[in-house]
């Protein structure tokens, strides 16, 4: 016989095994019943009575109130904090730019005081103006035929020229450097 032929030849003995494979798998299909083990550490909780979750939600709205408020304090008090710093800096700079005020309105008044001073300056020094020279008066009527000639007009003395000074001797490094200046 074949191999094949001897596995798939049925033979009384398990014929008479099936039933009860068919009896173990109507027991095994039966539900059994799962217990669930809580690996949970600690103390279970029980169900609230309504009285209980009344307390708890009332305590809730009076914590979350006052949170409410603590938030709003801490917050005002942040905002009064940066106010104060930014008015601190704010008249640090005030301060600085009326020192610069100060700084160039003392100068614009100093400038002023000496524009004035050169101004009197220059009038003291501008010579007064000289009198109008006296017109010649016209010569009486000439009374003889014959007229003396009239005497020449004084002359002022010219005034002398100032001399021509040299100019001072300089040494050959000295013109090098007045040249390099030229350019």
């Amino acid at each position: 016989m074949d191999k094949q032929a001897e596995i798939f030849e049925s033979k009384p003995e398990e014929q008479e095994q099936e039933p009860l494979l068919q009896e173990v798998t109507e027991e095994v299909a039966e539900p059994e019943v799962v217990i669930k083990i809580d690996k949970r550490k600690g103390k279970r909780k029980t169900p609230i009575s309504d009285k209980q979750r009344e307390q708890l939600l009332k305590n809730l709205a009076v914590g979350r109130a006052k949170g409410l408020a603590t938030r709003k304090k801490k917050a005002e008090l942040k905002r009064l904090e940066k106010e104060e710093k930014n008015d601190a800096t704010d008249k640090l700079l005030l301060a600085s730019l009326q020192k610069r005020e100060l700084k160039t309105k003392s100068n614009e008044d100093l400038l002023k005081k000496i524009a004035d001073l050169e101004n009197k300056l220059l009038t003291q020094q501008t010579p007064p103006t000289p009198p109008p020279a006296p017109k010649p008066k016209p010569a009486p009527p000439a009374q003889h035929k014959f007229k003396e000639p009239a005497p020449p007009p004084p002359t002022r003395p010219p005034t002398p020229t100032p001399t021509p000074v040299a100019p001072p001797k300089r040494s050959k490094k000295e013109l090098a450097k007045l040249m390099r200046n030229l350019r």
